[in-house]
């Protein structure tokens, strides 16, 4: 813990803390936080945290009644707050993901994202495969039309265009060449078929909300690091049907960890990876945030959760996270990992008082402590959490 200048710490336990200086700690921020509902993981951890308005934050939680309290106290700290919350499409700011796209390879990771789950749009198994094989590449070529069009203003480069060039794909010769140079064939009936699963894809733009709220971007992820700034990002995993925010995380991994080194220490703060679906290229990209000063938080409910999401590579998550932090949980699995780190058994482990958890940092002995409580925070009276 950095004793001299206590914000420049990440909370941890009720005693513990880690600086975010990572030339002197020789450890990464990366941390991956385990503790199932009730375990306290906002109050104990997340919030305490944002509480340290140390660096620039983004922030995806499940809690928006938060919002008002913290989005004041960070402007009253000199933070430019903002927030994207579908919930609420008139009040959250406006994302446009063609502006942070560069190429074709970069349009078909967003197009698989927007185009997953083909059999709910489909009559038939066969059909099911069909899509599968080819729905995801049509859209992608689509989406490169529109973003290497010179005849579309770039204002204007956004899935609301993609949306009105699938109605327009048969009469544009230059998309049925791409198409051709792709997928091998302009047959009418096959485009067809993938122009209505594509259109079902995007219907959320048919809503006049939503076509405002994807039509520009003030989401500002390219200019993110040059300035005080923090973003809410809240959970809305049951009221939209499009992976917005599986594209939305994906596309800040890759701008900031290929952006120029932040002045200030960016912690990504994820509340709940299961609410995001499995994030494109996320193991690949961890490794690489700490040198431009950026560090992860990752919170889930039990290893499981993540297993089902990175079932080849999940453990490249928990190696590349130097803090892991055991808030409790039920789910068996977890606690037999757990056990063999600590040597403590998994019943006992299940029968943890839920003021305890267990702290383990690369190269130190496993920790044993009580959780932090928020409003031990000195800024805590400066917000009002509802």
């Amino acid at each position: 813990m950095d004793t001299k200048d206590l914000p420049n710490n990440t909370i941890l336990t009720e005693k513990v803390g880690l600086s975010l200086d990572s030339f002197q700690t020789k450890r990464n921020n990366n941390i991956l936080v385990i503790g199932d509902g009730g375990s306290r993981k906002t109050q104990s951890f997340i919030l305490p945290n944002l509480l340290q308005s140390s660096g620039n934050y983004i922030a995806f939680i499940e809690n928006s009644h938060l919002d008002s309290g913290l989005i004041r106290f960070f402007k009253q700290q000199g933070y430019c707050a903002n927030f994207f919350d579908i919930k609420s499409p008139g009040k959250s700011c406006h994302y446009n993901p063609l502006k942070y796209i560069k190429d074709y390879d970069e349009a078909l990771i967003v197009a698989k994202c927007l185009t997953q789950n083909s059999e709910l749009y489909s009559d038939s198994k066969e059909e099911a495969i069909f899509l599968d094989k080819w729905e995801h590449i049509f859209l992608a070529i689509i989406i490169y039309y529109v973003i290497a069009n010179p005849n579309i203003s770039p204002e204007n480069k956004t899935l609301v265009a993609v949306n009105y060039f699938l109605d327009k794909v048969i009469e544009t010769q230059e998309i049925l060449d791409l198409c051709f140079s792709r997928i091998s064939t302009t047959e009418p009936d096959f485009i067809q078929k993938l122009v209505i699963s594509c259109k079902a894809k995007l219907s959320f733009l048919n809503q006049t909300e939503y076509k405002e709220m994807f039509s520009s971007d003030d989401i500002g992820l390219d200019v993110f690091n040059l300035s005080k700034n923090i973003l809410f990002i809240f959970d809305n995993f049951f009221v939209f049907p499009a992976p917005i925010l599986t594209i939305l995380w994906y596309q800040i991994l890759r701008v900031l960890v290929n952006g120029a080194p932040s002045i200030l220490h960016t912690k990504l703060i994820i509340g709940n990876l299961d609410s995001l679906g499995q994030i494109p290229e996320f193991t690949k990209i961890l490794p690489f945030l700490s040198r431009n000063n950026i560090s992860i938080n990752i919170c889930t409910h039990n290893l499981t959760q993540i297993k089902n999401l990175y079932p080849t590579d999940w453990e490249s998550i928990v190696s590349n996270c130097d803090s892991f932090l055991f808030l409790g949980c039920q789910e068996y699995s977890t606690l037999e990992y757990i056990s063999k780190l600590t040597k403590v058994e998994p019943y006992e482990l299940l029968a943890m008082s839920n003021d305890k958890c267990i702290l383990i940092v690369n190269g130190f002995d496993i920790i044993f402590d009580n959780k932090y409580k928020a409003e031990m925070h000195p800024s805590y009276n400066h917000i009002n959490i509802v």
